[in-house]
């Protein structure tokens, strides 16, 4: 399992198991702009949370141990075993 994924190869695989529109995915991509899914759980957080969530958002990798990935995608329901497999799928992309 990679340590790391890009921005794009995290999109590609969003769109891939169908989380995320095509629009949501070249946007995602080529500015940062959260994909509704991960916008709505942003709006959710305090303020003092929302503004370093966005940051990491915007980063151009992800990191298989931000605590706020692991946020995110747990939920949504995904278990670790499926973050893992989420990752190890994006790195091929």
């Amino acid at each position: 399992m990679p340590a790391a994924i890009s921005r794009r190869q995290c999109a590609a695989e969003m769109f891939a198991r169908g989380l995320i529109t095509g629009p949501e995915a070249v946007a995602m991509t080529a500015t940062a702009t959260p994909p509704a899914l991960v916008e709505a759980m942003l709006a959710a957080l305090p303020e003092s949370e929302q503004t370093f969530a966005r940051i990491d958002f915007g980063a151009g990798t992800y990191s298989r141990g931000n605590p706020l990935l692991n946020a995110l995608m747990t939920g949504t329901g995904a278990s670790q075993a499926e973050i893992d497999g989420f990752f190890a799928e994006a790195a091929g992309r």
